[in-house]
């Protein structure tokens, strides 16, 4: 053992080289795949329009969570249904201003929400609205979606494809207010997505769904045994991409790309948010999370140069890794129709990869995450329990 140790300290040079050359592997990989996402379009109108209820779960009520309701109640669809399920206390907000003109084609159908029907707090008011719901075809969308006029047309087109029994789609962040909400919207549509291709790439095929859409059918949803199923787990999206595969069906991702729309955040705030996805990672995909170490490559990057005395081979390393970084950020924003223009946050990779690598390291250091306004314990099966009844630091829903 002692010599094993004397050879890693004599040769851990060479070990960091080897995991950035594995890293590099990673991001071109994903490049590659970001390449066949934009490639790649699926038709744009299903066989047949079949009446689909839209659920839209609200924790919060303003002018920009009415605008993307909005935007679902203006499809190109001869037959729809919202369900807007406000909590309690926002209510009276909606009432007042309500979201959807009057259209023949769109019924609007508002459920008031209390808490405690489950523990992850977003599907105990699915369950609440669950008993509206008049038609067979389904989604669960987020309140922080905006979408165009034909994104039921292309989700619908997907999900009558044979054996598929659920469609979910990326979100990309296109407008921000505050330089931390910049940072977090690099994260995702620069960062996390293409981890996601990747992943999927690598588990050969979509093994987990994402809250921006949960497209499926009323008989899929009874057969997993309704939401009840998932009232305990913090992922409640990717628990149902699980339970939807277990019952013999696929999972598909989309080629639509949502909008999300990122409210204004303080650093604080969108590291408690960024904390609470990792943690969530790390609970649904353990190892998965703990091995994505090697796709820091700044951070590799920086510890060869460290270690190699700051050599000018070490310096070219970085600049290089800098280039590649900043070019990434462009290409991923145009591959999902992320920020405009494109380039504009290339500038910021030196801390966008700062703040993910140490929300990767804090991610292991409690099992606790704050979500609404409420702390919560995660479990190695990814269930969750209340630890506190009072409302903590407020963050970004």
């Amino acid at each position: 053992m002692i010599g094993l140790i004397s050879w890693i300290i004599h040769h851990i040079d060479v070990l960091i080289l080897l995991i950035i050359m594995a890293s590099l592997a990673y991001h071109l990989l994903a490049f590659w795949e970001g390449w066949k996402f934009r490639r790649h379009r699926a038709p744009v109108s299903p066989p047949y329009l079949p009446p689909v209820t839209i659920l839209k779960p609200l924790s919060h009520w303003d002018a920009d969570t009415r605008d993307n309701v909005r935007t679902f109640c203006r499809q190109d669809y001869p037959r729809l249904q919202v369900v807007l399920g406000p909590k309690e206390g926002i209510a009276p907000l909606v009432a007042n201003a309500p979201p959807c003109e009057d259209d023949d084609r769109v019924e609007v159908t508002t459920v008031v929400c209390r808490e405690g029907m489950a523990v992850n707090p977003k599907i105990s008011q699915v369950v609440q609205m669950w008993p509206y719901v008049r038609h067979d075809w389904i989604l669960l969308v987020d309140q922080d979606m905006r979408v165009g006029p034909d994104y039921l047309r292309r989700i619908l087109a997907t999900l009558q494809k044979p054996g598929v029994g659920l469609v979910t789609c990326f979100h990309a962040v296109r407008e921000v207010s505050t330089l931390p909400a910049f940072v977090e919207a690099l994260l995702i549509n620069a960062t996390y997505l293409p981890s996601m291709l990747v992943g999927r790439r690598l588990m050969g095929g979509m093994r987990f769904a994402l809250g921006a859409t949960l497209a499926t059918r009323r008989d899929i949803i009874e057969a997993i045994g309704g939401f009840e199923a998932l009232a305990d787990y913090l992922a409640d999206d990717f628990h149902l991409g699980r339970l939807v595969r277990e019952r013999g069906y696929r999972v598909v991702l989309s080629d639509y790309v949502v909008e999300s729309r990122l409210p204004s955040m303080s650093w604080h705030q969108m590291v408690l948010h960024q904390l609470r996805w990792a943690r969530t990672n790390r609970a649904c995909a353990p190892r998965g999370w703990l091995f994505s170490v090697i796709t820091h490559l700044l951070f590799w990057v920086m510890v060869f140069w460290v270690v190699d005395g700051f050599s000018v081979w070490g310096s070219r390393l970085l600049f290089a890794s800098l280039l590649l970084r900043g070019a990434e950020n462009t290409y991923y924003n145009y591959v999902f129709d992320g920020l405009r223009p494109a380039w504009k946050g290339a500038w910021l990779v030196p801390v966008q990869d700062a703040v993910y690598f140490l929300v990767w390291l804090l991610s292991f250091h409690t099992d606790t995450v704050e979500w609404a306004g409420h702390r919560y314990e995660i479990f190695p099966d990814g269930t969750m329990r209340p630890v506190t009844v009072e409302k903590v630091a407020h963050q970004p829903p």
